[in-house]
């Protein structure tokens, strides 16, 4: 790996923790560079700005977590089963990571990351491929298998529990066995089905 990777990585792993433990808005690029133990000048050689930075890391730990949900998926199955299936890999992803999941959530929520969110980009008539979850609310929607709500309000209703019951795992160290997980993802799916 070269030097450069190295303190790009250690740069995106700082931004990471500072934002779990003081939020975006209170993560400095400061404080960032001090916890990546690297100079700041040095943050804007690999990012020019600190919106550019929080860009990345949303894209980046984004396609991460769309890759881990896609594996195994299969197109064939019923709409229930895959929906299923992606909400297990779903909750898994964030109860492995919740650096992530704390990033992703505060992205998502603030002015700089409202444009970018994936249920807000949808357009009525696009399939989404590359976002799994919307693609498959879609092709329930056409099917009428799932309500004819908007996408976020959809994708709300399923990742809004999923992040929570995850956010609660790591803050309250609670421990949910398969069949608690199994009524949790069977209370989204009745949320979302016609």
């Amino acid at each position: 790996m070269k030097p450069q990777s190295k303190k790009r990585d250690a740069i995106i792993r700082a931004t990471l923790q500072l934002s779990a433990e003081k939020g975006i808005n209170g993560t400095s690029t400061a404080l960032i560079a001090e916890r990546a133990q690297t100079a700041e000048v040095t943050i804007f050689r690999h990012f020019k700005t600190k919106e550019l930075l929080l860009h990345t890391i949303f894209d980046e730990e984004l396609e991460n977590f769309q890759e881990f949900i896609m594996m195994g998926h299969d197109e064939s199955l019923p709409i229930k089963e895959r929906f299923f299936g992606l909400c297990s890999k779903a909750l898994q992803y964030f109860r492995d990571n919740p650096l992530t999941l704390s990033f992703i959530e505060q992205y998502m929520h603030i002015p700089l990351g409202w444009g970018r969110r994936p249920d807000m980009l949808y357009h009525p008539g696009e399939q989404f491929e590359d976002f799994p979850l919307i693609h498959l609310m879609v092709g329930g929607i056409n099917k009428e298998e799932i309500k004819d709500l908007s996408i976020p309000s959809l994708m709300g209703m399923v990742v809004g529990a999923l992040g929570s019951s995850a956010r609660e795992y790591h803050l309250k160290g609670l421990q949910n066995d398969p069949p608690n997980i199994d009524a949790l993802i069977e209370a989204c799916w009745d949320a979302v089905r016609r």
